[in-house]
């Protein structure tokens, strides 16, 4: 013991700065997955997030493991079946086990990179991992990705080992996990064993590591394979995935959902021959047309991700600081890792086992299609190599003054890459106009709060020209001609909006304040109903840009509040009554009515609480002055304060302070986890 204690104690006095640099580097990458996942907590499930909760809840609840439609891996599934029985079935309790699962990778990338090419290497590769934010964003979403990546890397660190006979072993044991991760990974295993048996040195030795690699990975995915044989009666290794993917994507007389539902006619253990057959035959008949979508799988392969889904969904909001993040840590640090690990490649220092993955990748998504978390095993395996080249750039420069070969081939390997990257998209062209657009609307916005109605037009107008499609330059546009009195101009630009971009709902809630000042109620509550589309606190934009006098009425529910409200929840129905619940602090903005005898506010309020709760007391301030204490009953009553005697025609802003309380910690059977104050039907000023 006291051996081992002095081994350590040297150790530690000979490794403790880069073991603290290391720490403080995965601490950065753990913070920005914890910032992403505070960004995505309102984000529903969708798609295959769905399939995977829903499986692994039935499998908690004791109901066996059920199949998803078309068969996948079982070790997600089981993965989020561990998490939940230990912590609950809450979707948020996945996301932080798979941003720590992420930021875990970082001293993995370390060590896989540092044994290579050294501790430089090692440490830029950890910080590029860290900050490359397509990594931080996956752990939000209940995918395979993030475990599959983990379990990869943690094979090539082990496969990187000293003692030949333990790395063979564990390096199968987990890319075998990784396989039942995700199917895509089988390769992996033949690629180690190969590698192995290819390697230098006797051949027995190498026979007998190639025999440990496949023994390992054997053992992991045999009771998988036997368990497919028993239950589907057919030779299914890890999941049909792969055969059913050449059908769906290969097909374009039925199209993805026809065949989709002529699988699922069969049995699981039918699907793999008869997806494989149909899926050669589309191949084969229509070869021109397969051809071509594979070119435009691989133009996507390579595309900017980030800017290529602004351009797509410019109606989705997301917080500025993600789309800096999305902008500067997702697409710059790609275009980065890409050129400079493949610049690595291209030095001739690409690993066999690298070199065939990276091909086997880029011929899938070729083969089937192309999702862009699918290419994240592609850019994980070029870390190692943009950071070696990264880490030594007066090597790389020697390297290519010695042999001319060598910049002429990175020369080569970039201009393809630009060459992909603009056969895909203008995005330089793009990027100037978005640039022009985004600081006219700046300066429009400027003008248009210092009131300069024609300032702030000309703006607009020049956005427009610029970048035709921009709904934010017509809803800029439409303010300052509202603002000018040209409120028929006005409706016009923001209906045009609505045309150009149907879901951005800007447009829609200023369309909604306009119609609602007209009297045209009707029309008013369609366009104002908007507002839950958004993860943007549309609440907060509608106060701060609705330009509508408030009334001394308040109906919380109609559909006709906002602008004057802020901070509520979403409206609900009971019956007949339409109300809102509070969160702990709300603001609401009414209307003084006219007269000269004191004001009182009146408030309809239902407590809301389960009967193990005691009743709320809530708290009406004005500015910085309390008006009012008391408590609140369950069921609807109303409440007076005195408010005082404020000028007639002004407005006076309001906030309600309760405490709240949050359903599905009273009962896990309910999904409903907002922090809830009280219910409001009604808020109203009298004399």
């Amino acid at each position: 013991m006291w051996i081992r204690c002095r081994k350590f104690c040297r150790w530690w006095s000979e490794h403790k700065i880069e073991t603290g640099l290391l720490f403080l580097i995965f601490l950065a990458a753990l913070a920005l997955r914890l910032l992403v996942c505070s960004w995505h907590q309102l984000y529903p499930l969708s798609g295959d997030e769905v399939a995977f909760f829903e499986q692994a809840r039935t499998f908690v609840q004791g109901r066996g493991y059920p199949e998803q439609e078309l068969m996948r891996g079982p070790l997600y599934p089981l993965f989020l079946t561990v998490a939940f029985r230990l912590f609950g079935a809450e979707v948020g309790v996945a996301r932080l086990l798979q941003a720590g699962l992420g930021a875990a990778m970082v001293p993995l990338l370390y060590l896989w990179a540092g044994r290579r090419y050294g501790r430089t290497a090692g440490f830029l590769a950890a910080a590029l991992g860290a900050a490359f934010f397509p990594l931080a964003v996956q752990a939000t979403f209940l995918l395979t990705e993030t475990l599959f990546l983990f379990l990869f890397l943690l094979g090539m660190v082990v496969w990187e080992g000293k003692r030949p006979a333990l790395r063979a072993f564990f390096t199968g044991l987990l890319f075998g996990m990784a396989a039942l991760t995700r199917a895509v990974g089988l390769p992996l295993v033949l690629l180690a064993a190969g590698e192995a048996f290819f390697s230098p040195g006797k051949k027995p030795t190498r026979f007998r590591l190639a025999l440990l690699v496949l023994t390992g990975a054997a053992l992991v995915i045999g009771p998988w394979t036997v368990r497919n044989a028993v239950v589907h009666r057919a030779l299914i290794l890890v999941d049909t995935t792969g055969s059913t993917n050449l059908w769906l994507d290969n097909d374009p007389d039925l199209g993805r959902d026809r065949v989709k539902a002529e699988l699922l006619r069969y049995p699981e253990g039918e699907r793999q021959s008869l997806a494989l057959r149909r899926g050669l035959e589309a191949i084969l008949s229509h070869l021109s047309w397969f051809l071509e979508k594979g070119w435009r799988e691989i133009q996507k392969f390579f595309s900017l991700e980030y800017f290529d889904d602004f351009l797509a969904r410019p109606a989705i909001w997301y917080p500025p600081g993600e789309v800096w993040a999305r902008l500067l840590l997702g697409d710059g640090l790609y275009l980065l890792l890409l050129a400079a690990g493949l610049i690595g490649l291209s030095l001739g220092r690409a690993r066999l086992i690298d070199l065939l993955w990276l091909v086997y990748l880029l011929l899938t998504a070729a083969l089937y299609h192309v999702e862009l978390r699918y290419r994240l095993p592609f850019l994980v395996v070029l870390l190692p190599y943009a950071a070696a080249v990264l880490a030594r750039p007066r090597q790389v420069w020697t390297s290519w003054r010695a042999n001319l070969w060598r910049p002429v081939a990175s020369g080569l390997v970039l201009l393809a890459l630009g060459g992909l990257l603009l056969s895909h998209s203008n995005y330089p062209l793009l990027s100037v106009q978005i640039a022009a657009k985004r600081v006219a609307l700046i300066l429009g916005e400027s003008a248009l709060r210092q009131g300069d109605w024609a300032g702030a037009e000309g703006a607009a107008r020049f956005a427009l020209e610029v970048y035709p499609e921009s709904a934010e330059a017509r809803v800029l546009l439409a303010r300052a001609l509202r603002a000018e009195g040209r409120t028929e101009e006005a409706e016009a630009m923001l209906r045009q909006a609505i045309a150009y971009r149907s879901g951005h709902p800007h447009p829609h809630l200023l369309l909604g304040d306009l119609l609602r000042a007209q009297g045209r109620t009707e029309e008013a509550v369609r366009e104002l109903a908007w507002e839950p589309t958004s993860l943007e606190d549309l609440q907060r934009w509608s106060w701060e840009h609705f330009t509508s006098p408030p009334s001394p009425n308040l109906d919380l529910g109609s559909g006709l509040e906002l602008g004057f409200i802020l901070g509520w929840h979403l409206p609900e129905r009971e019956g007949e009554v339409t109300y809102r619940w509070s969160d702990e602090k709300v603001l609401f903005r009414l209307a003084v009515p006219a007269g000269n005898t004191p004001l009182r506010l009146f408030l309809r309020l239902d407590a809301g609480r389960p009967t193990m709760l005691p009743l709320p007391e809530v708290e009406v301030w004005e500015d910085n002055r309390l008006l009012a204490r008391f408590p609140v009953e369950n069921g609807w009553h109303t409440y007076s304060v005195p408010l005082g005697s404020d000028d007639p025609g002004s407005a006076v802003n309001l906030l309600l302070y309760a405490p709240t309380f949050r359903p599905h910690q009273y009962d896990p059977h309910l999904d409903d986890n907002r922090p809830l104050g009280v219910k409001v039907d009604r808020a109203w000023l009298t004399r």
